[in-house]
């Protein structure tokens, strides 16, 4: 228990492994054996691995289970497809480039869309194998709302997740450090003597907070990355926040006795801090929306008094204060202006950047939010895009695969596939050192699963040792590694097919050594096929988004 705390201390994969086994065997079994439905208990079970399992889901498990039920629409489209499509080889196949291309590619709406981008993919890799059955459509329907529903009703009852820090409290915490820093220096130019101790104190915690915003810093899933007006805002926030505390950093080294407008530049920063600390206040949830008046209203007190003294003779040394303070306002109005676009308000003016200088820098703000998303979309539209790119390798590997394992009629093709959404990267490199792990796990899964074949196991003894192996091999991916996920999920998954009789997905009847044979043989031609997609699209240094 030690070292698994040392590694996961909040035991977030454990908890997540423990759901995602509970929905897809309690649905499995329930639809297997309560039902009498076999075609339904397949998708009950791989509905809650697709979307539990291999999506990613950001935020809290209130937000993770409606975006949960709001793709469910998605997942009956993708699964009606594939099953209509299952009739031929070539349909299928060119089902899988598209919506493989699709669903990959709608990934730059933001992290929400693409976490789930592989989960979806497998909704319609199961279905398009053989048998073609549009009878089992209602079933198979059945079965994947009953994973979804009931993995959303355990994201938010069942050991649920810690909720994480939100970026928005992230910004807020950076702006209210930002606030102290200004009020310090206003307080240092009103001659308070520990004004500048102060503000050296505060200015590395402030520093710490500001560069914790960069993207760069943070989990993929915790950027505010979506083409929405909220996100751009919040990000368009947070590089204003660290425009005020760089030129709070000049003013530290600025000396400000001989400046000709310093009482007019105290009253102007010390309204900035008060306006960033009330537009901390409500990012926290602890106060009002600010407003950007209070603000516009000492710029102008500021530019009157600029305005009346004359800067003839006056080195520049003694107007520089004066400049510094004016940028600390203007920004402080357009950080306010993007708060309150992340508060959901629209602006009740045209956008006043000149047509030549558009796009401006809120130009988002005068915008829906569908025309945010096709903008993302149409911008990615090339091929020099790395969205694109990963979209386009990662559909034609899928479709490759799913056109050989047709052709030399595999009888895991499944497993091609899902060898291929496993063993892919955005990179040649992350490719081979994905390929070996996955390949060794997913043929020690399958060689003892054969090796317990031959053992004449009862089958019940399957049935209770499902749920404790797919404990584990969830919660190995994260701590151990690929391979044992790999080997523990296929024996899991072998575990399964044993117990559901019809054939779907390529799935043969009898469990045999050409059952295991079949998966050996599907791992392979999966991994070779995904790492050639890589290599042949990754010839150069990894690719950065």
């Amino acid at each position: 228990m030690s070292w698994l705390r040392r590694h996961d201390p909040q035991l977030l994969a454990v908890r997540r492994a423990v759901r995602v086994t509970l929905v897809a065997c309690l649905g499995f079994y329930f639809c297997r054996y309560v039902l009498g439905a076999p075609a339904m208990a397949p998708y009950a079970l791989f509905g809650a691995v697709a979307l539990g399992a291999l999506s990613q889901i950001p935020g809290s498990p209130r937000r993770r289970a409606r975006t949960l039920i709001m793709v469910l629409p998605v997942a009956w489209a993708l699964i009606s497809v594939g099953t209509l499509l299952s009739f031929s080889t070539v349909a299928a196949t060119a089902g899988m480039f598209l919506l493989g291309f699709a669903v990959s590619y709608v990934g730059v709406g933001g992290p929400r869309l693409a976490g789930l981008a592989a989960g979806m993919q497998l909704l319609y890799i199961l279905p398009c194998f053989p048998p073609f059955d549009p009878g089992s459509l209602p079933a198979r329907l059945i079965g994947v709302t009953m994973a979804i529903v009931l993995l959303a009703i355990a994201e938010v009852t069942l050991w649920p997740d810690p909720s994480p820090v939100s970026y928005r409290e992230k910004l807020g915490a950076a702006i209210g450090a930002l606030a102290g820093c200004l009020e310090a220096v206003a307080d240092t130019w009103s001659g308070d003597p520990k004004g500048r101790d102060r503000l050296a104190a505060l200015l590395p915690e402030a520093t710490d907070a500001a560069d914790g915003l960069r993207p760069s810093r943070l989990p993929p899933l915790q950027r505010p990355a979506s083409a929405g007006r909220h996100d751009r805002a919040l990000s368009s926030a947070a590089g204003t926040a660290r425009l005020l505390l760089g030129r709070a950093v000049d003013l530290f080294f600025t000396d400000e006795r001989d400046s000709v407008t310093l009482p007019a530049a105290t009253h102007l920063v010390r309204q900035t801090a008060g306006c960033t600390a009330a537009a901390a206040s409500w990012l926290r949830g602890d106060g009002p929306l600010p407003d950007t008046s209070r603000v516009v209203s000492a710029l102008t007190e500021f530019r009157v008094a600029r305005m009346n003294t004359d800067p003839d003779g006056i080195t520049p040394e003694r107007l520089r204060l004066g400049a510094l303070a004016l940028a600390l306002g203007e920004w402080t109005k357009s950080l306010i202006f993007a708060v309150r676009i992340a508060a959901g308000e629209r602006p009740s003016h045209p956008d006043p950047t000149p047509p030549s200088a558009r796009p401006g820098p809120f130009w988002y703000a005068y915008r829906r939010t569908p025309a945010l998303y096709w903008h993302r979309l149409r911008e990615n539209l090339t091929p020099r895009s790395v969205a694109f790119q990963g979209a386009l390798r990662l559909a034609a590997a899928l479709a490759v695969a799913r056109l050989l394992a047709g052709e030399f009629d595999l009888s895991h093709g499944f497993w091609v596939l899902l060898t291929i959404l496993t063993v892919l990267r955005t990179s040649a490199a992350e490719t081979r050192s994905a390929l070996r792990p996955a390949l060794v796990g997913t043929v020690a899964g399958s060689l003892v699963a054969a090796l317990l074949l031959i053992g004449g196991i009862h089958p019940t003894a399957y049935a209770i040792a499902l749920p404790f192996v797919m404990i584990v091999g969830f919660a190995a991916g994260p701590l151990l590694g690929l391979g044992w996920s790999q080997a523990l999920f296929s024996w899991s998954s072998r575990s399964c097919s044993r117990r559901s009789r019809p054939s779907i997905g390529g799935w043969p009847r009898l469990g045999s050594w050409t059952c295991w044979w079949g998966r050996r043989s599907g791992c392979w031609p999966g991994s070779l096929r995904g790492r050639a997609a890589g290599e042949a699209s990754c010839t150069g240094p990894p690719a950065r988004s």
